[in-house]
């Protein structure tokens, strides 16, 4: 029988000094105790019951079965957890460091957007900074007032036949109102 809470011991004596050899000792350690099954699945197989006494054993048998099964399973379980709680820990923290860094980055950048939003701000395009830059860019947008007056190529309410429109510098569509709105794009320098 394999005694699987004795590998589990030895495992976990293994010193912190060893921690990175440690999945490779643990699954050496799991090999090297592993028990031939073969005749346990012959003899699953074969078995045959006829009374009472072999439904009894037979009973037996499945239940240590069972047992084994949970016995390698709680192994695993003890030995993969510490791996599996540090996953979950850096996880965490990473993730309410990178929610904190988000917030940071969009109350700042909004500051920026705010103020260039200011009309004496109306010249300034682009602002360069060792860390990457900011552009702003005068984008022409749509909105539909009229269905009925829009021309019948553009009733589908094809966006990107308006946009192609736009491009060839066409300024008037009836039933749709052109306008400016200002677009910010940020970049990061690697």
């Amino acid at each position: 029988m394999i005694d699987f809470e004795k590998i589990n011991d030895e495992l976990m004596e293994i010193s912190i000094e060893k921690k990175d050899t440690f999945e490779l000792k643990a699954s050496e350690q799991i090999i090297k105790s592993t028990v031939n099954l073969l005749p346990f699945i012959e003899a699953s197989e074969n078995y045959q019951v006829s009374c009472k006494a072999t439904a009894e054993i037979c009973l037996s048998m499945s239940l240590q079965a069972r047992k084994m099964r949970q016995a390698l399973d709680k192994s695993r379980s003890e030995i993969i957890k510490p791996h599996f709680d540090f996953q979950k820990a850096v996880n965490k923290l990473s993730k309410d460091f990178e929610n904190k860094l988000v917030e940071i980055e969009k109350s700042l950048s909004g500051k920026v957007v705010f103020w260039l939003e200011n009309p004496e701000c109306f010249d300034i395009e682009k602002i360069n900074v060792e860390d990457g830059c900011l552009s702003k860019k005068t984008v022409v947008d749509f909105e539909i007032m009229s269905l009925d007056d829009v021309p019948r190529e553009f009733l589908m309410i094809d966006t990107k036949k308006i946009e192609l429109a736009i491009k060839n510098k066409i300024k008037k569509i009836d039933g749709v109102r052109f306008f400016n709105r200002s677009e910010i794009t940020l970049r990061i320098k690697n």
